[in-house]
C-alpha cells in the first residue's frame, strides 16, 4: 500500500445538542425542555444506529441517504469506525452529474472498502458523482471536529456540516430503532415499543464553531476604532437577504461584477475593500452571526483592520483549529483516498491534545 502527502485542517464544534428530547406542544408548535440532556439516542448510540443501518447491513450506497433529504442537500454514508472513545465518520457528498473532474462511487451496492473512481466520459446511471467529508466525532466531550483533506497545490473541499445536521435529523426522524410503527416514538428500541411517550420525542442536532482564542473578543472590544473592513466573498449565491446589510452589499456588489464580466473565472475568490469610521458592537456581532450560517459552506469571510493595531483580525481566526501536513496510506487504485482505519489511528496522534484540549 503506497503513501501519500496531505494537508489536513481540523476545526473543533462544541456539540451543544444531539439525540430526541421530550418536548411539549403549545398550539402547533413544539418546544423542546430546557434540559440539555437527550431522552434517548446521543450522539453516540446515534452513530452506532447509523452505521448498522447504513453500512453494516449491506445497503447499496444511494439507499444509506435517508429519503425525506432532497437532491441538493444529499450525502451518503460511506463509513463509519470507532477508535478508543472517537468516531470518525466518512460521507460521500453528492455532486450534480455532468461536473467535470469529480470521483464516483456505485449508488447500486455496497460500497464499503470500495475505491472512488475518476471516470472519464459518460458516467453510468448508476454513479454518484462526489467527494468525501470527514468528520471525527468525541461523544464524551460533546465535540465534533470537521476533518479537511486535500493535495497540496489544490483548493480545500468543502465544510459539509450543515448537509451533515440535516442527515442525522432525517435519520432520527424516520430511520430511528426509537420510531414507533404509529409514527411516534417509544422509549424503548422497536423490538419492544410497547411504551410510548406522552409527550412527543422531537429530534434535534446543533453544534457550533470552538473559539480558539480572543481574537473576535479584541475586535468587539475595539469596533468603533475599525478603519477597513475586508469581505472575501467565496460563493456569493450562498449568502441569502436575511445576511447582515453590509454582508449583503458587497455580496450584491461582487455578483454584479461575476454576472457582467464574461470571461471571469467563477470559481476565483473576490476580495472588497471598504473604508468605514468605526462600527457597532452589534454590528460585528450579526457578522459573527452570518459566519457561523452561511460559511459553513464557505461562502465568506471578514477580516477588520483595527487603529492601532498591526494585524487584521479575520473571522475565520477566530475558531480552535489546527492543521497540518501528513503522510498517510491510501487505498490501492486511488491515492485521493486514504485507508480510513490508518487515517483515523493518525488523527488522534497528531491530534490529539488539540482535540480534548479545555
Amino acid at each position: 500500500m503506497s503513501t501519500t502527502d496531505f494537508e489536513v485542517e481540523l476545526i473543533l464544534h462544541n456539540i451543544e445538542k444531539c439525540g430526541l428530547y421530550e418536548a411539549t406542544e403549545q398550539g402547533s408548535r413544539q418546544i423542546v425542555h430546557k434540559s440539555d440532556v437527550p431522552k434517548c439516542l446521543g450522539i453516540e448510540e446515534l452513530l452506532i444506529e447509523v452505521e448498522q443501518w447504513a453500512i453494516a447491513s449491506g445497503q447499496p450506497l444511494a439507499n444509506t441517504c435517508p429519503d425525506i433529504i432532497p437532491d441538493e442537500k444529499k450525502i451518503y454514508c460511506y463509513n463509519i469506525t470507532k477508535l478508543q472513545d472517537t468516531f470518525l465518520a466518512a460521507f460521500w457528498v453528492a455532486l450534480p452529474r455532468g461536473r467535470a473532474g469529480v470521483s464516483t462511487l456505485p449508488g447500486n451496492r455496497p460500497v464499503k472498502g470500495e475505491i472512488p473512481k475518476n471516470p472519464r466520459g459518460n458516467l453510468d446511471v448508476h454513479d454518484i458523482p462526489g467527494f468525501m467529508a470527514y468528520f471525527l466525532f468525541l461523544p464524551k466531550l460533546n465535540r465534533l471536529a470537521t476533518v479537511q483533506l486535500w493535495f497540496k497545490g489544490f483548493g480545500k473541499p468543502y465544510v459539509s456540516t450543515p448537509k451533515l445536521k440535516s442527515y442525522l435529523e432525517a435519520y432520527m426522524n424516520g430511520h430511528s430503532l426509537y420510531r414507533c410503527k404509529d409514527g411516534g416514538f417509544s422509549e424503548k428500541k422497536s423490538s419492544d415499543p410497547t411504551q410510548v411517550l406522552n409527550a412527543s420525542l422531537v429530534s434535534k442536532v446543533d453544534w457550533n464553531r470552538r473559539y480558539g482564542d480572543s481574537e473576535l473578543d479584541t475586535v468587539k472590544k475595539y469596533a468603533s476604532d475599525i478603519y477597513k473592513v475586508t469581505y472575501q466573498i467565496k460563493q456569493p449565491d450562498l449568502i441569502p437577504k436575511t445576511a447582515n446589510r453590509q454582508l449583503w452589499q458587497a455580496k450584491e456588489s461582487v455578483a454584479g461584477y461575476m454576472n457582467h464580466s464574461g470571461d471571469f473565472d467563477k470559481k476565483r475568490q473576490i476580495r472588497m475593500v471598504v473604508p468605514v469610521a468605526g462600527m457597532l458592537k452589534s454590528e460585528v456581532e450579526e457578522l459573527e452571526q452570518n459566519f457561523e450560517q452561511f460559511t459553513k459552506e464557505q461562502a465568506f469571510n471578514v477580516g477588520f483592520q483595527i487603529s492601532g493595531h498591526g494585524r487584521e483580525y479575520w473571522l475565520s481566526g477566530s475558531y480552535s483549529k489546527e492543521g497540518d501536513t501528513i503522510n498517510l496510506k491510501t487505498q490501492k487504485g486511488n491515492r485521493e483516498f486514504p485507508d480510513q482505519d490508518a487515517f483515523h489511528k493518525e488523527l488522534l496522534s497528531r491530534f490529539g491534545s488539540f482535540l480534548r484540549s479545555s
